[in-house]
């Protein structure tokens, strides 16, 4: 529905303004109490290393060992054991990576199974 006239209690000023799109914000006030600030943990230890790396602590402690020998870094303070995680998920990342199958030597008859639809069985 347009207006040819404005009504009497807009001016000509409130009707370009409310004829402009807006931005959509919304301004919010929120109690600084309600907010909860997360951060990435820096280290891990066997006290922590459930909620910073999500492995139980017997594991972690378990596999100390082989990542030192691997070259990382564990700070002792007393009983407790501590790792950059940045550097201990880099570890643990470089282990789960399976090396390749080798590679299956091939003569003229796994070729000519091949051709005909067979398979060689060893034996």
């Amino acid at each position: 529905m347009a207006w040819r006239t404005p009504p009497p209690d807009l001016n000509e000023t409130d009707m370009r303004r409310a004829a402009q799109p807006t931005d959509d914000t919304v301004t919010l006030t929120i109690p600084r109490a309600a907010l909860t600030i997360v951060e990435t943990p820096v280290t891990a230890s066997q006290r922590t290393c459930e909620r910073a790396l999500g492995i139980p602590s017997a594991t972690y402690l378990a596999s100390l060992r082989a990542f030192v020998a691997a070259g990382g870094e564990v700070v002792s303070m007393g009983r407790l054991r501590l790792v950059v995680v940045a550097d201990y998920v880099s570890w643990l990342r470089r282990r789960d990576q399976r090396p390749a199958a080798p590679a299956v030597e091939r003569d003229e008859v796994d070729d000519l199974a091949a051709e005909l639809g067979l398979q060689v069985r060893a034996g």
